[in-house]
């Protein structure tokens, strides 16, 4: 039992650590506050939900504000204002700045 209990705190360990590991997926959409966007071309609204089947509701949380960023990337977003984020569904305005 006490091999198991080391084993398990070894992996959080582990995997909270790592997290600060892995460089940022979508380096080219920054956030922004509103007044940083006022010269910006909108392009749109992107939501995102978190999968409720992920036991992880951290992990769920962070692929959720990914998704957000990645598909602003997909519309040509350099920025995002984020009008609201929980931990269940995240929205947030798409800018182009150019």
């Amino acid at each position: 039992m006490k091999h198991v209990i080391l084993i398990i705190l070894f992996l959080l360990c582990f995997w909270g650590c790592s997290y600060h590991w892995f460089e940022e997926p979508y380096p080219d959409v920054l956030e922004a506050e509103q007044q940083q966007v006022d010269g910006c071309t909108l392009l749109g609204v992107v939501s995102e939900t978190a999968d409720a089947a992920n036991p992880w509701s951290f992990a769920a949380k962070q692929n959720m504000i990914f998704a957000v960023r990645e598909r602003a990337g997909q519309i040509g977003a350099t920025h995002i204002v984020w009008l609201h984020r929980t931990a269940s569904m995240a929205t947030a305005e798409a800018y182009t700045c150019r």
